[in-house]
């Protein structure tokens, strides 16, 4: 139990293979807007199944001179709660990751005063963020879920798709997949869209829709939420063999994301919990780099126009 030290909780600045393992870290950092876990420098290093609460700034910080650390497993809560005083966003996102070949997975990161995860220091890559449950974050001021921080270390909300998928910033700033429709009916889940070559795409309800958030708490000035996604529901890939749709074509949407890449169509089993009128958001990742989440989908029902002997389709689903 590492609580109310004035500093940092924990700190780690050298070394490999530092295993941060079982502890509560709460309340630290109060005296110098510090971290619970500051991890200054150093590789190979595991954090994983720790209460993480309460930290003055981020609940975790990797700084630029680690890579390749593992957080995963941990419950991570209410970071950046000294009363805003420690420079708003990112300094209260949940974690801040500034390096290459870090791994985020299976974590809870919930109620951060900034953003969930912020990805910051420049142009990084390798960076994999998967299976987590983000929710409720922004409790400050309207913050996603994931932030790719392309401008420098601010937080600087959405990151728009560009055609070609070719700026740079942490984790190449890729681009995030667009769902243009989803359905359930017949026991099966399908989903249509667009993502970049060989994407590997996570699939999420958002904290919206299991009522952790508000509609608009993600929109952030846009037309439509960015979702934070809180209930990890499978993963497909693009051309893939279950990928229906080898075609690709511009998109273009109000925002202004724009590219022209390929299309994906999935249909699968109906994921537990899933119905009609649920809200599901998405992730893309490639060679270990994660996006931020996309806009959310509303989860509809095909629509059926029925005559005694002939029943209309709407759409392809």
């Amino acid at each position: 139990y590492i609580s109310d030290n004035t500093d940092q909780g924990i700190w780690v600045n050298g070394g490999t293979s530092t295993l941060i393992q079982n502890n509560e870290v709460t309340v630290n950092g109060n005296g110098a807007c510090n971290d619970n876990i500051r991890i200054q420098n150093g590789s190979g290093i595991v954090v994983t199944q720790n209460l993480i609460s309460n930290a003055a700034s981020f609940g975790i910080e990797i700084e630029t001179g680690s890579g390749g650390i593992t957080i995963s497993e941990n419950t991570i809560t209410n970071s950046g709660q000294d009363g805003g005083n420690c420079g708003g966003s990112p300094e209260n996102a949940g974690i801040l990751v500034i390096g290459n070949n870090s791994t985020l997975t299976n974590n809870i990161i919930a109620s951060s005063g900034g953003a969930g995860i912020v990805l910051g220091g420049g142009n990084t890559t390798g960076n994999l963020i998967s299976q987590n449950s983000i929710y409720a974050n922004g409790t400050t001021s309207p913050a996603l879920g994931i932030d790719i921080d392309a401008s420098g270390t601010s937080g600087d909300g959405v990151t728009l798709n560009e055609t070609g998928d070719a700026d740079n910033g942490p984790n190449g700033s890729i681009n995030f997949p667009v769902i243009t429709s989803s359905f359930v009916g017949g026991g099966v889940l399908t989903v249509r869209g667009w993502a970049r070559p060989g994407a590997t795409i996570e699939w999420f309800l958002t904290d919206i829709n299991e009522g952790t958030a508000s509609a608009g708490d993600n929109q952030l000035g846009l037309s439509t939420d960015y979702g934070e996604g809180q209930i990890y529901l499978g993963t497909s890939v693009e051309g893939s063999a279950s990928d229906l749709d080898s075609t690709s074509s511009l998109y273009i949407d109000d925002d202004g994301n724009t590219d022209t890449t390929n299309k994906f169509h999935f249909i699968v089993a109906i994921p537990s919990g899933v119905q009609a009128n649920d809200l599901i958001t998405s992730t893309a990742t490639i060679g270990n780099s994660t996006s931020e989440f996309s806009p959310f989908s509303v989860v509809k029902v095909p629509t059926l126009i029925t005559n005694r002997r002939i029943t209309y389709r709407v759409k392809k689903d």
